[in-house]
């Protein structure tokens, strides 16, 4: 995603469509997610003065495990895009969250693009804010169906509450009582 200065000499604003791959950005995958399809970014970029300033959206779609409940899913994500671009001549300090240097005569957005990305990915990667996950007694995905373990899951409360460790609550259950 490259955008050429002299591009300016007509006009002071740009319209800005880029599609790109995932693996041109250098997007990498997770245990927990993929990227798929392409990156897509409309916006616009206008020259003030020396500088350039690149705003638009950022469209991106990843595959992941809900971290609730496991379960595969997909989710779009729609990412503002906001960066002030100034020529490297000078010594001016700059703020990187929101401006960054251009190379020369060319702009070239992917790192910004890619940062911004990442900054915006959800820590824990879930199917649906309403999720209720698994059951930590049976394991079953509560999404589909409640299961019957709302007294055993009490007594499980009850002696954590009263300070039983981890070990003992192991060797009760693995001795069927």
């Amino acid at each position: 995603m490259k955008i050429n200065i002299s591009d300016f000499k007509k006009q002071n604003k740009l319209e800005l469509n880029f599609s790109v791959s995932t693996r041109s950005l250098n997007l990498r995958n997770d245990e927990s997610f993929q990227f798929i399809n392409q990156v897509h970014f409309l916006g616009t970029a206008e020259k003030i003065g020396t500088k350039v300033h690149v705003t638009g959206k950022i469209d991106v779609e990843i595959k992941a495990i809900c971290s609730r409940c496991l379960a595969e899913y997909k989710s779009d994500f729609n990412i503002k895009f906001s960066i002030l671009y100034l020529s490297r001549s000078g010594q001016t300090r700059i703020d990187e969250a929101q401006e960054a240097y251009c190379q020369g005569n060319i702009i070239i957005l992917d790192k910004e693009v890619r940062d911004v990305i990442y900054l915006n990915m959800p820590l824990k990667l879930i199917c649906n804010p309403k999720c209720k996950g698994l059951c930590q007694i049976c394991g079953k995905d509560r999404n589909i169906a409640d299961c019957k373990c709302g007294v055993e899951k009490t007594e499980l409360d009850s002696e954590l509450r009263e300070g039983v460790n981890l070990g003992q609550l192991i060797k009760k259950s693995l001795k069927g009582g």
